[in-house]
């Protein structure tokens, strides 16, 4: 499997940014559903609590284990759509340049996930990408 590029990772942020923005009028979702408003935060929190440290973890060498994250039990509703989307857009951009250092021994370093298995630096900007594809999806089909 080829990662993706930072450049596919920065264009699928900007498309899901768009996405949100645009459908912040959306009225209040049905019980059980994530607002717009919700899935920014989300966001904001998976980026900076799971993908960067797990990142920076793996291309450090140290082998790390991880289990599943998950922060969809947390409240998000209070916070601001605009402050959920730049924290979300700085931790990405924090990531994104951090990646673009790492050395090719680096980014073939490993760690292991309860759910992935072992997990390069890569595989887990698939992720990323693919949780991006997600929250996409279902805001094409109105959360």
């Amino acid at each position: 499997m080829i990662p993706p590029t930072l450049e596919e990772l920065s264009a699928s942020q900007r498309r899901l940014v768009e996405a949100l923005r645009r459908n912040a009028h959306r009225p209040a979702p049905r019980h059980g559903e994530w607002s717009v408003v919700e899935v920014a935060g989300h966001l904001a929190a998976s980026e900076s609590e799971c993908f960067e440290p797990r990142i920076k973890a793996i291309a450090g060498g140290s082998n790390p284990h991880f289990d599943f994250y998950s922060n969809g039990d947390r409240d998000f509703s209070r916070l601001s759509l605009e402050s959920s989307l730049a924290e979300w857009t700085a931790t990405r951009n924090r990531i994104l340049g951090f990646v673009a250092g790492l050395t090719p021994e680096q980014l073939a370093h490993t760690g292991r996930h309860d759910a992935y298995g072992e997990i390069t630096v890569g595989r887990y900007l698939q992720i990323a990408l693919d949780h991006d594809g997600e929250h996409l999806q279902d805001l094409s089909r109105g959360l």
